[in-house]
């Protein structure tokens, strides 16, 4: 699980992930797809990638606590815990990442068992110290000298994309264009699910 506040890198830490990864198929849930997990297609869909690496970014709507009165308990939680340690798990070897936003508490409590997660981490704003670090390597004016607060990655490239040296008349330069590599894409025809 990658968690904390938007804007503190979690998607920038899954593109770093994605440019290093050689060997696994990745599939991505984007956001507005994550319901889609719920649906009978769902699996057998990942049967067809087994040893490949399912991302789920902004995951919060499926992870939640399944005992909470204000939350509609669905397929998903179920569907997790058999691809993470399940018999279905055993079968496929498929690693999962999840982003989410909320707070760790309100996870359903099956996904944060011992052996379940191989990983957890928070992400969570830059200290002061870090921040200006930041600012100096990136070459923003005056190094984060203005920075008196934690700060959230976000923030910081805002401020090194406002500065007129790095945008000509609105348009993304060169200098702040970030470059992914080219991978081969298959959309699957029944989710639209990329692998």
């Amino acid at each position: 699980f990658l968690h904390g506040p938007p804007g503190t890198g979690k998607t920038y830490y899954l593109r770093y992930l994605i440019n290093e990864i050689k060997d696994k198929s990745l599939i991505y849930v984007p956001p507005d797809l994550v319901n889609d997990m719920t649906k009978p297609g769902f699996l057998p869909f990942l049967m067809k990638h087994p040893n490949s690496i399912l991302i789920i970014e902004d995951a919060e709507n499926i992870i939640r606590d399944r005992t909470q009165d204000n939350f509609l308990p669905n397929q998903a939680v179920a569907n997790l815990l058999n691809l993470s340690d399940g018999l279905l798990g055993d079968a496929m070897h498929q690693q999962i990442i999840c982003t989410f936003n909320c707070d760790v508490k309100g996870i359903d409590p099956a996904l944060l068992r011992d052996g379940r997660l191989v990983i957890e981490h928070k992400f969570d704003k830059l200290n002061v110290q870090n921040a200006r670090r930041m600012c100096v390597e990136l070459g923003i004016s005056g190094y984060g000298n203005d920075i008196h607060e934690p700060i959230s990655l976000s923030e910081i490239y805002a401020q090194k994309n406002n500065t007129g040296a790095d945008l000509t008349n609105g348009h993304t330069t060169a200098k702040n264009k970030r470059t992914l590599k080219k991978r081969n894409q298959t959309a699957d025809p029944f989710l639209g699910l990329y692998s």
